[in-house]
């Protein structure tokens, strides 16, 4: 499902998708770490490996600079590291 969505993507022309998760699971399809392709998360609240990135085809050089998250992530909490105690 995963390899489907991503070639939808490479088809719709989107330059790179961003995943928060674990990079040894995402790693087998291809992510990377978001910092190491010069690309800045949206919160200190994610940990470094968790931030990912995976350059599409239509990617360009230029494309850089910091993630933004719309308001619904921030409304559900659903950035980074959660309480769980909460």
């Amino acid at each position: 499902m995963i390899r489907r969505g991503l070639a939808i993507l490479i088809e719709s022309a989107v330059p790179v998708v961003f995943v928060e998760g674990p990079p040894q699971y995402d790693a087998r399809f291809g992510f990377e770490a978001g910092a190491g392709q010069i690309f800045r998360k949206p919160s200190l609240r994610i940990p470094d490996a968790a931030f990912q990135a995976l350059r599409l085809p239509s990617y360009e050089p230029w494309m850089t600079g910091t993630l933004v998250y719309s308001d619904t992530f921030w409304r559900h909490d659903a950035v980074g590291l959660r309480d769980a105690t909460g």
